[in-house]
């Protein structure tokens, strides 16, 4: 038989085993989170002020029966008066900065209140940069002047989960305590404009801070933040002008020089000349990206990124120069020799080098190459095909095209004549001691135009062969029909 259960008792089922709807939409535990020091990690948020809007340019209560519920269109029709509540804290000590500025959530608006929130208000407590600062990540249009900040400032910014509020619950508990214990007295209270408004907000708040005792610390917040070590932890920033030109400006690429120098202009100091010999990626005609550093002016900070894509940061200070602007650290010319150490892409050659001809001495390679008996050297010992790509090519075979030959007349090589004198001259040594005045005479006479090599060759042939003959002293007509005088 099918018993029926009770609705109430399939709910107890389902809670004893854990997957009753209000067990499945509770939030996981959260873990405990602590910081190291005053300064050590800030969290910032902002919230819209549902009790305020400006109106004739004052700040008013807002009337709940004419913004309830059933009526939002009346909230939609100020939203562009709204105020916004803009608040820090330091996660260690719960020490905070209050603001409100006007309108929506904005990237000015961020700047208009972190930048001033870093530097020290009326001798106020709690100032300084962070080094890390915890934001929300609904500020999506203000996702650039985070980055900003970090390049500038140098401070990690953490943007915590989507919808995990409790990631920055000292800030987020906090904006209650303000709307019910500073906002709720502005009922009796006529406020004129933001100025007057953030007057009130600075009062109230250092009351607050210097006799409220904080449950964690058992110290007030402005008595916890005192304890800090000034040494270590409170990085004092450089100006609220110079900080906001830190922190709009982009980082700024320069070419390192052949003497591994870069130059930068720095905001209220002038162009200076740094020297980057040791950074990372650093070599002459290469690229590097550099920002001003907020902290020691005019040194300067470059960017490298490691082999994870983590950004890092180098500190440069300006090259100390004498009193003719040469560096300090040159070489006198003539006392002394210095050089600068292997950069990156030193070090990569050097190691081609060795691959190639087995040492990076430019001698011993220049050995190498020249050879020895002639035998050039060549790199990697010969063991590498150079033309192995070429070799693997397979050319096709091409059909012979046909065509039409060109007729031309074939020249004809004209013969060139030597003197009657030079023939004399070279049979007088030919001939030797048989050379005698009549052979010079019949030359002459005979060959008075000139007389060709291959001619020339023939009639010695003849006068060499009579000559070792029998000794005739007769004029006969000589082989191949030249004549030849009486020997």
């Amino acid at each position: 038989a099918h018993t029926k259960a009770h609705i109430s008792t399939i709910a107890r089922a389902m809670r004893t085993l854990g997957c009753h709807t209000d067990q499945l939409m509770r939030q996981s535990p959260a873990m405990s989170l602590r910081s190291r020091h005053p300064n050590h990690v800030w969290q910032a948020d902002v919230s819209t002020c549902v009790l305020f809007w400006l109106s004739n340019g004052g700040i008013e209560i807002c009337d709940v029966a004419a913004f309830n519920k059933n009526k939002p269109s009346n909230y939609e029709r100020v939203k562009e008066l709204r105020v916004q509540r803009y608040l820090v804290v330091d996660h260690c000590t719960g020490a905070y900065y209050l603001h409100y500025l006007p309108g929506h959530e904005t990237a000015i608006n961020l700047l208009d209140f972190l930048i001033p929130a870093f530097h020290q208000r009326n001798g106020r407590p709690f100032y300084g940069v962070p080094k890390i600062l915890m934001v929300d990540p609904g500020s999506a249009q203000a996702s650039g002047v985070f980055r900003s900040l970090e390049r500038a400032l140098d401070m990690q910014v953490i943007v915590h989960e989507a919808g995990n509020p409790r990631a920055k619950g000292a800030v987020e508990s906090l904006h209650n305590h303000i709307e019910r214990q500073f906002e709720g007295r502005l009922h009796a209270q006529q406020v004129r404009d933001f100025a007057h408004l953030n007057a009130l907000a600075d009062i109230w708040s250092a009351v607050h801070q210097s006799t409220a005792v904080h449950s964690r610390t058992g110290r007030t917040r402005y008595a916890g933040w005192m304890e800090i070590n000034g040494t270590e932890h409170l990085r004092i920033a450089p100006g609220i002008e110079i900080t906001r030109a830190l922190v709009t400006a982009d980082p700024v690429a320069r070419v390192v020089s052949g003497t591994m120098t870069i130059t930068f202009s720095v905001p209220g100091h002038g162009q200076r000349t740094y020297s980057v010999a040791g950074v990372p990626g650093a070599a002459p005609k290469e690229k590097l990206f550099v920002v001003s550093s907020p902290y020691a002016l005019p040194d300067i900070d470059v960017l490298a990124s490691d082999t994870a894509g983590v950004e890092t940061r180098h500190r440069l200070s300006p090259i100390a120069v004498d009193e003719w602007n040469f560096d300090k650290s040159g070489a006198v010319i003539g006392e002394e020799f210095k050089r600068h150490a292997d950069t990156w892409i030193d070090t990569e050659r050097k190691t081609a080098q060795r691959t190639a001809w087995g040492s990076d001495d430019k001698r011993e390679i220049a050995k190498t190459r020249k050879g020895k008996g002639g035998q050039r050297g060549v790199a990697f010992g010969g063991a590498v095909d150079t033309f192995a790509d070429v070799r693997q090519v397979q050319v096709p075979t091409y059909i012979p095209v046909q065509g039409t030959a060109i007729e031309v007349a074939t020249p004809i090589a004209a013969e060139s004549l030597m003197s009657a004198t030079t023939a004399c001259l070279r049979m007088q040594a030919l001939l030797g001691d048989d050379w005698q005045p009549a052979h010079y005479s019949w030359l002459t006479t005979k060959f008075a135009g000139g007389i060709g090599e291959q001619q020339f060759q023939q009639l010695a042939a003849t006068w060499k062969a009579a000559i070792a003959g029998d000794g005739e002293t007769t004029s006969a007509t000589g082989t191949h029909g030249q004549e030849r005088p009486a020997c």
